[in-house]
Formats: structure tokens, sequence, C-alpha cells
């Protein structure tokens, strides 16, 4: 078989010859006349390149000469601008595949229009380079070269910037008969051509200085690979955190009876949900100025145990008939995704998340920039409906910005309704609940979780459509997702009569075993911690046996705390900011401080109800000054111990708790409880 010819001209390895791998040409894109002329020089460069022909049949037969069939494969194994050769490409008429060069720039024709001054504006860049490197500066902005001649501004207009080049010509020494001072508009149209060119070369880099932050961002962050369409239920997951446009009043009881309102600073709502069903699989409530890596793992934890419907103290308030969470079908129960998605946020990709994202539910963790909800479109979508449907429908909404119009002083609504954190607790469960069991438009009218079970449930089939990883057995009583290691060496002194205990987060740790065990002192201990409640730690021996739980001596030890906020209280006390001794209730203390700092912080209110919500979930509310839910089934509690205490009759506490909590509004119904608030509550639950 006879071998590729190679032109002289062209430097060539033979992956360039091996035509199958070239760029290839749509030939009826292009008019009929142009098509005929790129199909006769394709296989006029094919017969060449694969040596079939004499180069003079080859010419005779496709009506070319000898010396532009030369020229036509030269120019296919050119380089082109985007690192691979010109290929076919380079066939199609009137493509030019290299830009010429003027020989001289003072041979261009003064104040010439058309003539003479083809690759002018190339070759003046190439005889100055610093020219080339000023225009690239300003006009991408790229501030991080300190370079005092250069004018640095936002977005700089091409006006001031063919100006500028002007300037810096002259300042090179460019004579006025030279170009670019030579022609009628001094190279006015070769330099917009020119910054066009950089803006597509520094793509990214040209969105962020000449379009804004959020045109930057998204052009760095570039998908490396396609998003394939997933069919297959808890395949692909996605997280992301919301902040809630609206206004919570929280009401605090002070310790002598009378109560104190504050506003919370801000509220944020955490999802996962299904890419291929979009189904809600987990949600949590956070009341932090700014969630944290525990909220991520709370909402992670919510998804995978099984949830169940709440008994709900709001009059009225109901699931509708088709509402759910998946986690309440059984093939869902303790169900595993294999990839989630989120974006850079500290939070999520804090190590104790990853850690059991990865090692403990054997999850893919696809990290996305931060601030692009694009990268989560179905996150996006749902929290769009979620706040039209909800959030912006209470009266004590912020809205989308502060221009919409159902901002309508939302301090002064929130302070009128009084919806408590328990209240959205509640209204929040349904609403996503309510969610699941609407009907879908792109799922073909289909509700979420409709959907999921019609790919799970097997059709004319014995096997199932798809299966979901489930959490082992062994490992669902306990759940490690609050769980972190660490280690200390015990410390104790014989001589000074102290027993062994170790430090851990400035608070003292022991046991009557640990107490008893003074050839422990030395050696170093592997930790165990709950980070949701650090009262007590598992300790185990440098063996590996399990030693037993270690409990923190003194206030460290008396009311549930979280890491976060022990370590918050110790930044207090080392700013000097909060003090306490050895003995006192480091919690109550803080809860103290907070409460006085929310009559002017509301970043403090929210740290207080989180505070509360812990206390309230680990029975250690009466241990802090609580909040007083005026939920009208607490408050008829609260009225019957009020009997007891009291003596006072039956008649008297209910009408007692009525004037309290509620102004009762007959609506026809003497049975029914209806007021402003329960029926507002009812409406934002609509979809």
């Amino acid at each position: 078989m006879p071998k590729p010819r190679v032109t002289s001209k062209a430097l060539m390895s033979i992956d360039r010859i091996d035509t199958s791998v070239w760029k290839q040409v749509f030939p009826d894109s292009l008019p009929e006349k142009e098509r005929e002329i790129y199909l006769n020089r394709k296989s006029a460069v094919d017969d060449y390149l694969q040596g079939k022909r004499k180069v003079e049949d080859i010419a005779t037969i496709h009506g070319i000469s000898r010396r532009w069939l030369s020229t036509l494969v030269n120019r296919c194994l050119m380089e082109h601008p985007d690192g691979d050769i010109w290929g076919y490409r380079a066939l199609i008429p009137n493509t030019t595949v290299k830009e010429r060069k003027s020989k001289d720039l003072s041979e261009c024709k003064p104040h010439s229009k058309y003539g003479g001054l083809s690759g002018a504006f190339r070759n003046l860049l190439d005889s100055y380079p610093e020219l080339e490197d000023y225009i690239k500066k300003e006009w991408l902005g790229i501030k991080k070269h300190k370079d005092p001649e250069l004018l640095l501004e936002n977005r700089i207009s091409f006006k001031v910037m063919h100006r500028r080049f002007r300037d810096k010509c002259r300042a090179l020494g460019i004579e006025s008969h030279m170009y670019p001072f030579n022609t009628k508009k001094i190279a006015w149209s070769s330099l917009r051509t020119f910054c066009k060119l950089l803006e597509e070369r520094h793509f990214a880099t040209a969105a962020k200085s000449r379009y804004g932050e959020r045109a930057g961002r998204l052009a760095r962050n570039v998908p490396q690979e396609e998003r394939y369409y997933v069919d297959r239920p808890y395949h692909r997951v996605e997280f992301d955190a919301h902040r809630i446009d609206y206004l919570m009043m929280v009401i605090f009881k002070l310790p002598n009876g009378d109560t104190q309102t504050q506003l919370l600073k801000r509220l944020w709502i955490l999802t996962i949900i299904d890419t291929a069903t979009r189904c809600i699989l987990g949600k949590y409530i956070s009341f932090h100025e700014n969630y944290t890596s525990e909220d991520v793992l709370r909402c992670i934890q919510n998804a995978i145990v099984p949830w169940k419907k709440k008994e709900l103290q709001i009059p009225g308030l109901t699931y509708n008939k088709d509402a759910g969470m998946p986690s309440d079908i059984k093939e869902c129960a303790w169900g595993l995704w294999d990839e989630i998605s989120y974006d850079n946020a500290k939070s999520n990709i804090s190590q104790i998340v990853v850690d059991r994202l990865e090692n403990y539910l054997y999850s893919s963790v696809i990290r996305g920039p931060v601030e692009t909800p694009e990268f989560r479109s179905i996150q996006e979508t749902f929290y769009r409906t979620l706040e039209e449907s909800f959030g912006h429908r209470l009266p004590s909404t912020t809205g989308s910005s502060t221009s919409d119009i159902r901002r309508q002083n939302p301090e002064k609504m929130a302070l009128q309704y009084k919806i408590t954190h328990d209240e959205l607790e509640e209204l929040s469960d349904v609403v996503i609940a309510n969610y699941n069991g609407e009907p879908h438009s792109e799922l073909y009218w289909h509700s979420p979780l409709e959907t999921l079970k019609q790919r799970l449930t097997p059709y004319e089939s014995e096997e199932p459509r798809f299966e979901i990883r489930i959490l082992p057995e062994s490992e669902r009583d306990n759940l490690r997702f609050f769980t972190m290691t660490d280690k200390r060496k015990v410390v104790g002194n014989i001589k000074q009569g102290r027993r062994p205990y170790i430090n851990w987060k400035n608070a003292r740790y022991t046991s009557s075993i640990l107490a008893d065990s003074p050839d422990l002192i030395g050696k170093t201990l592997s930790l165990e911690i709950d980070i949701d409640d650090v009262r007590r730690i598992r300790a185990y021996l440098p063996s590996g046996a399990e030693l037993g739980e270690l409990y923190a001596v003194g206030g460290w030890g008396r009311t549930k705390h979280s890491l976060k906020t022990r370590e918050t209280i110790i930044q207090l006390y080392n700013e000097k900011q909060l003090h306490y001794l050895s003995n006192d209730d480091p919690i109550i203390i803080y809860q103290n401080f907070l409460r006085e700092k929310s009559k002017k912080d509301r970043a403090s209110a929210n740290a207080l109800v989180t505070l509360i919500r812990g206390a309230e979930e680990s029975g250690d509310y009466d241990n802090i000054v609580h909040e007083d839910n005026l939920t009208p089934t607490n408050a008829n509690n609260k009225s019957k111990k009020a009997n007891t205490e009291n003596n006072i009759t039956k008649d008297e506490a209910s009408e007692r708790s009525n004037e309290t909590n509620f102004n009762k509004i007959d609506n026809g119904d003497n049975n029914s409880v209806n007021t402003p608030k329960l029926r507002l509550l009812k409406k934002a639950i609509v979809f």
C-alpha cells in the first residue's frame, strides 16, 4: 500500500495524517456553491494523503493545480487556535487559517481605509510586546500587577481604552507617520477586535471584571464533565441551604414571670432532594445566624431515619391525603444515596461532614461552587416554590428584596402574630410532606412520592425496577453522625492526691472506674465524643478495650450543650465578655448573657433560641429560661397545671388561658378555636 505523502513545509506526525481524527464539517450547512467547492477540496486532500493516485491525476480529476493542492494540504495541517489542527475546517471557502502581517509598520499608507493594513495591528503588538501586555491588563482589569502606569478602573469603556492605547503608543516612541497614527481612525476597529479576542481567550477573567462577580463565578466553574440524566432513585441527591425570607418572634419568660420578646436575625431551611424523583428526603430548620456542620448532619440524619407524622398542635393544621416522606416507605426506610452534590460552603466541607458521608454512608461527594444555584437547579426550583407558597405568604415576610411589595413592616407583623419556632417546625413539616404528594409538571403530573413508588415497584415482573442501598440494621441503633474521635493522656498525681482524669476542651472528665485506676496515669486514651452533647465522653484503653463513659466535672457536666456552644463560651471567656467559676453552670450564664445581649442584637436571639431548642430536646428545659409556647395545646396544659397549683376552677382556668393566648372568634362553630393567627397558619401551607 502506498505511503501517505507529506509536504516539505509541514512538520507532521502520523496522528495528524490520520484524517479520521480530524474535526469534521457539516457540508449541508453551506450554500450550494460553497458546498461543491468544499467537497471537491476534501476529496482531493483525501486522495493526496492516502496516496491512491498520482499528484497529476488528482489535479486533473479535481480541476486544481498541483501548487494549490499542496497549499490545501498545508492549510489542513496548520495549528488551530483551539490547540488542534485545522483539518477539514481549513477547506471551507473564504476561511482564513493564518493571519498575515505587514512587513513594515511605516509602509502602511497614510489614512488608508481599506488596503495595505492586513496584519498591521498584529505586527504592531509583536513589535511592542509591552503594548499588548498594557492593553490586556487595562481591558481585563488585572489588578494584581502593580504597574504605576496602569490606571485600572472597573469595566473600562472602549472609548477610554482607545485613548489610553494612543497615549501608550506615543509613550513607546511611535511617530505620527507610523501605524497606527497614519490610519483614519487610529486602529479603532483593530483594537476593538483585539479586545473582543482578549475576552474570548480569558473568558473567566473578562466575565468577572467586565460583567460582574456572578458572571465571573459561573465562568470559573464550568463543569468538567457532562451532567448526565439520572432516573434511579437515590442515585444522586442534592443538598442545599436556603435563608427563609421571614422574621420570627421569640418570646422568653423571665425569672420574675414577665416575658421578653425578640426578633431572630435569620432562619435557614436545609433540605436534601432526590434528583431522579424530586422527592424531599429530609429537612432541618436552623436557628443559627449561619448554619453549622451540626445542622448539616441533622438534615442528613433526618433523610435516613424513618419519618413519622408530627402530632400537630395547631388546630386545623393537617397533612394532605398523599403527603409523606420517602423514609416512611418500607423500601426507603434507612435508605442511602450513592452521590451527594453540594457547594463548598464551610459547613458543608467540614471534616466531620465529609467523613460521615464518605466513610460511614459510603457516598461520593460532588462539590460545586458556592452561591451558584445553577449547579443545583432542582434545589433552586424547589426553594422558589417554597418561598412563593409558604415564606412569602406569611405577614412577617421580608420579601425577596427591600423593594418587594410583600414586605409590609415585617417587624411589626412578627410582633403582632408571634409565630413561634414550634409552630414554624410544624408548618415546615406539613409543607414539605405535602410538597412530596403534589403533582409535578416535570414528572408528567405525577407526585414525587408517586414517581418514587413506581420506580421501586415491580411492573409486570417479580424483580423491582430499582433497588436502594439500606443502612445495615446493626448500625441503626448507633447512628454516629455526631461522633468525633480524639486522644488524651490521663493525668493525676498520688503525691498531690489527684485521682486520674483527662482534660478536654477546658473541662475535667473522669469516672469511678478511671478514678480507681492510677495505673492509667500517663497512658493515652482514645475518645469517642458526641459533639451534640459533650457532657460525657466514651473512652477506650490503648489496647482498644472500652473503659466506659467519662463525665465532665463541675458546671460543664450539668446542662446539655454542644461542642460548638462550649467553644463559643470559651472564646467569650477568653475575651473577658463572660465570667464564671468552676462550680457555676456556664450554659446558664451563657444563656443569661444572650438574653441580655439579644435586646439589641438579633444574632444573639438566634443563638439563644438554638440553645433553648437543644435543652428542650434533651429534657433540660427546666434548667434554661425557656420560651413561652403559645400553641393552644400547651396553653391548656399550662392551665391545667395552674389549676392544681392555684386551686382555681376548670372554667376559670380555661377562660384565663383563652384570654392569655388567643382572642376567640365565633365563626358559627362554638367548638372550634379560630383566630387571625390560626387562619394565617392554615393559609400558609396551601401550594
